[in-house]
Formats: structure tokens, sequence, C-alpha cells
């Protein structure tokens, strides 16, 4: 029987989601890369298992590193291309309020343009995530070697993680941050007397996408108040850093450049580690405001078909013309809601439910960890303000467990997404089984100055809640010590 690795995990899923991932990569990589992937998809009461063949995904990621830094501009030029196309898609139905009265042949043929256009975004944008996921490291490897080579070579006694982590730290905002800026003068215009409750109801309007994630729901205008009001209290100091943020950014890589002589080479390479890292965040961003802007349409879907929203979210594109036409029904979509195995292999799609899918699903190779294990290392330093950080691990694989989360505790999750954004904010160090330096936790931590450690692969079997643990960011440790 063919085996699986599991590649992704996550909970509160459907389908809907990975037709973007699925279908890109199992039927429009040959052209780019000699070969498309098989993937499989398995989604049991709303738990998500994504699962890749090893082989050809270490193949792929393997081609993609080597074309490098000659397709460089290739992968952006492209990835660009399809962000401007994404960005239109999304403003085209962020604006359309006239679904209810288009024919079913209209609504069917304008989701159909709206995937294809994000299946090409995750082609071209994607290409880094076959170099960073899983156990593939290339590009993070390919730093390291770098720069601690050149570290060693002029005896300086850096940590080679922490000059990687600042010098890839991209200076161009990303929609967070641009949301923390608007935050930021609202906060103030707020301290100073001035009723702001129009224009925070405004950055709601904008930004409530921020933590839609695969499946929603928005961000609501109390995350939003709660974010203005908690910035009213920031000291000056804090206020000034988050302003000019970018600057600084670019200064103290400029210093770090010439403190430490870098050669051009690891400058070129740390230059592309920063690009790779701001384009997919970005794209991630915009993907999740893709999803939140075609809600509206699937929801009319749903209500032709005589569905719930997360009912029709287990179709696929290609079943919504079966699907409104009644010869596929809320049977079906209950049953996929149980168990469903979303498999693509030869570039041929197949939706199984019952002993089916429970037969591919026993073919994904189980992890295991040894419970004597007292600390995990060689983990990637996403972020590091030289502390050694002590707090209580908390496990989150879902965003409904942020509950459980207390400030200063540890969030330890497989791979954290932009519904944990709220729980992340609380935590006094993030530490992920899955990432490198370019993760959504790695770039999150950044933005909000939280040591995390990415890449340990083991840390949600090893760390249970209630542990006491010690994270060493800057050397991608994580131990326990109680």
């Amino acid at each position: 029987m063919q085996k699986w690795t599991v590649m992704h995990e996550e909970g509160n899923c459907t389908l809907f989601p990975f037709y973007f991932f699925v279908e890109p990569w199992g039927r429009r990589l040959k052209p780019i890369l000699g070969e498309n992937l098989d993937m499989l998809v398995v989604i049991r009461d709303g738990r998500m298992t994504e699962c890749v063949k090893a082989p050809q995904y270490e193949r792929a990621g393997r081609r993609v590193f080597e074309s490098l830094p000659q397709s460089f501009v290739l992968y952006m030029e492209q990835t660009d291309y399809w962000l401007d196309k994404t960005r239109a898609v999304c403003d085209r139905f962020q604006s359309r309020s006239e679904w209810p009265s288009a024919s079913d042949e209209d609504l069917v043929s304008a989701f159909s343009g709206y995937c294809d256009t994000i299946q090409n975004l995750n082609t071209w944008g994607m290409m880094v995530t076959l170099m960073e996921y899983a156990d593939s490291s290339f590009v993070s490897t390919r730093l390291l070697q770098l720069v601690s080579a050149h570290l060693d070579h002029i005896g300086s006694k850096e940590l080679p993680t922490a000059v990687i982590s600042h010098m890839t730290t991209p200076f161009q905002p990303t929609f967070y941050r641009l949301q923390r800026l608007t935050a930021l003068d609202l906060a103030e215009r707020q301290a100073a007397g001035q009723d702001v409750s129009a224009d925070i109801s405004r950055m709601h309007a904008e930004y409530a996408w921020l933590g839609y994630g695969y499946e929603g729901p928005a961000l609501s205008r109390n995350y939003f108040e709660q974010d203005v009001r908690s910035m009213a209290s920031w000291p000056q100091e804090q206020r000034d850093e988050l302003r000019h943020e970018d600057a600084l950014i670019l200064e103290r890589q400029a210093a770090i450049a010439s403190r430490l002589q870098l050669p051009s080479d690891v400058k070129a390479w740390l230059g592309i580690g920063r690009q790779f890292m701001y384009k997919k965040e970005y794209r991630k961003q915009l993907l999740y405001r893709a999803f939140f802007a075609v809600e509206a349409l699937q929801k009319e879907l749903a209500r032709r078909a005589g569905l719930s929203l997360r009912q029709l979210r287990y179709f696929t594109p290609d079943e919504l013309p079966d699907v409104l036409a009644g010869r596929l029904g809320a049977d079906v979509a209950n049953d996929r809601m149980r168990l469903v195995a979303y498999w693509i292999e030869g570039g041929v799609i197949r939706v199984l439910t019952g002993a089916d899918a429970e037969a591919l699903a026993s073919g994904i190779i189980e992890q295991t960890v040894d419970p004597a294990l007292r600390e995990l290392s060689g983990g990637q330093c996403a972020y590091s303000d030289g502390r050694v950080v002590r707090g209580i691990a908390r496990v989150v694989m879902k965003a409904e467990e942020l509950s459980k989360l207390q400030p200063g505790d540890v969030l330890v999750s497989h791979s954290t997404n932009p519904n944990m954004l709220s729980g992340m904010k609380k935590a006094s160090a993030i530490v992920t089984d899955q990432g490198g330096i370019t993760c959504h936790a790695a770039i999150v931590s950044r933005e909000l100055k939280i040591p995390c450690v990415t890449g340990l692969k083991k840390a949600t079997l090893l760390f249970k809640d209630g542990d006491a643990l010690e994270v060493d960011a800057a050397a991608g440790v994580v131990r326990k010590t109680r």
C-alpha cells in the first residue's frame, strides 16, 4: 500500500480550501518542474490531514531550490501577476450584491473563474512552500550553512539563527502591519479625546478578513476595538517602533551586514529568503481575503441547493451543476462531513467516503516520539529578542482551543493560521512542528515581537498541556523544566 507522509494538519476544515492546493500541485506543476504531485487530504469530523508522497515532494522541492537564483525573478514575476489578478477578483466579489438575481449558470461560471485565478496564484506562489514545508527546508538550510561558515571565518560568536532571523525579516508592510498602523493612529486620536467609533467600523470593514483563515468567521468589530484600546496604553517608545518599523528593520539589517562584513553571495541568499518570506505571507493573507470575498456567492449557491454553507463546501467546483440540479445533496454532504478523502493521483481527482476513505487513510504514516525526551533541538529561529522564555505549554491545534491559552503561556501547535491570531498575541513564545523561516508563525512572531521556534517536527507529540517549558528561540531549542 502507498504510504502517505503528513504535510499539514488543521481543525475546523471542509473540502473547500483544498481545491486551491490539491489541483495546482496535482495538475499544474509539470510544465514548470517536470512532474505533478500526488496528494491526499483526509477530513474526519472537520479534522484535516494533508499528505504527500515524500519522494515526489522531495524531488519537487529540490528542483525549485536548484533553479535558484536563476529562476528567482520568474517566480516573483509570476507570483506578482497572479497576486494582481487575485486582488481584482477580491475587489469585484466584495462589491457585488446581485448574486441572488444571477442565474445558476452565471454563479457557477463566476465561481469557476474565481477558482482558476486562485489555483494559478498557488501554483506559482507556493514554490517556496515546496522548499520550506514538512521535512524540507532547503532555503533555511542553505542560509544556515552560508551564515555559519562566514561567522566561523571571521571568528564571530553571534548565533547564525539570530542573524538569519534579523536579515530575512521583510521591511515591506504586510496587510497585518497596515491594520496595526491604522489602529495605532485611532488609538492616538482616541487618547486625544476624539470619537473614533466610525473609524473603527471602517477598519473592521476593511480588515475583518485578516482572521478568516480557511473557513471563517471573520474578525469581529470588538477585536478591533480591543486592539485600539490596547494600543492606547502603549508607551511612546513602543508606538514609535511600530510607526517606523520599516525603517528600523532596514537600519538593523544594514548595521548587521556592515558589522559582520557579509559577502555578496550571503547577502544575495538572505535577500531571496526575505523576498520569499514577504511574498508567501502576502499571498496567504490575500488568499484568506479571497476565501472571505467568495462567501456571499457560496451562500447563494447553498440557499438554492437547500444546503448549509458548510455542507456546500464539501462539494468540488466540478460538482456544483449536479448540486444545483438536485443530483447531489445533503446526504452526500453529510457522509463527507463524517469522513472524506480528497485524492489526486496521476492528475485524476477522486472524492471517497466510507470504507474507501478509511482504506486510503490507513496508509498515512503515524508519527511517534520517545516520551523520555526532555528537549527538542534543531528548530528554526523565527524570532528572538535574546531572552530564554519560560512558560506553561498549551497545545493548540485549532482556534476553538485558544480559550485555554492564558497570557504568558507557550503556544505549541502543529502550525499556526490566522484564526489563532488573538491567542498568539497572549503567548510568551510560539513553538511549531512545521514551517521554516517563511511560515505563518515565523512572520506573525516577528510582527508581534514574540520569540518563536518553528520546524521542531514533534513538539505537539512530546509536549503536553501543563508542561513547564523553556524556549531558547535563538538556539532553536525547547526543553521541559519539570
